[in-house]
C-alpha cells in the first residue's frame, strides 16, 4: 500500500521552522546600514539553529570591481530579537569563513 501526501503537509512544517528566525529583510537592512555603497546580489543563511544564524552577504561596492562576501553571526536575544554579534570578511565569494 502506497500512502501519498499532498504538498499541504509541507507548509505547516516550513512555517514552524521559519518562525522566530532573523529575517532576510532585517539582515539586509543591518548590512546596508553598515555598507551603504553596497549592492547585495545574494543573501542566505548558511548554518544555524534556533538561536544562531550565519547570514551570508554576497555583494559589490560602488566603484570597486570585485565581488565580496561577508558572514555575520546573528544570535537570538532574550527579548526574541536578533542581533549580529560577529562579522567575518570581507572575502571572495565562496570562501571558507572558519579560518
Amino acid at each position: 500500500m502506497k500512502i501519498r501526501f499532498g504538498a499541504g503537509w509541507l507548509l505547516p512544517i516550513l512555517f514552524l521552522c521559519g518562525c522566530g528566525m532573523v529575517t532576510d529583510k532585517q539582515a539586509a537592512e543591518d548590512f546596508m546600514q553598515a555598507h551603504p555603497r553596497a549592492t547585495i546580489y545574494e543573501q542566505f543563511i548558511g548554518e544555524g539553529d534556533s538561536d544562531h544564524a550565519y547570514m551570508h552577504f554576497r555583494y559589490t561596492e560602488a566603484g570597486l570591481p570585485d565581488r565580496m562576501e561577508q558572514m555575520w553571526l546573528y544570535q537570538r536575544q532574550k527579548d526574541d530579537s536578533w542581533k549580529a554579534v560577529r562579522k567575518s570578511g570581507p572575502k571572495p565569494p565562496g570562501s571558507n569563513f572558519g579560518d
